[in-house]
């Protein structure tokens, strides 16, 4: 299975990898290019999954036909502030 554009869907969003670091993934909105620059990322590290920002529109991910997804069980956690975050 290729995974040249790998994405997730957290919480009816979707994301894609925006950076990759030794110890962590930083993935942003789907929306970030599109007119409205929706800020909302998520960071990924082991099996943890820290929400970053609010999103500026609403969800983007519909249920498709077919099985193209793997599932992985994650721990979800809200950043306390987006300041932390602020250098990613």
């Amino acid at each position: 299975m290729g995974h040249k554009n790998p994405k997730i869907i957290l919480r009816n969003n979707d994301y894609l990898i925006y950076r990759k670091l030794p110890d962590k993934t930083v993935w942003s909105c789907t929306q970030y290019h599109k007119k409205d620059r929706c800020k909302a990322k998520v960071v990924t590290s082991a099996r943890q999954a820290t929400l970053v920002g609010m999103h500026n529109h609403t969800p983007t991910c519909r249920r498709r036909s077919g099985n193209y997804s793997l599932s992985q069980t994650v721990t979800i956690k809200r950043a306390a502030t987006y300041n932390n975050y602020d250098n990613l």
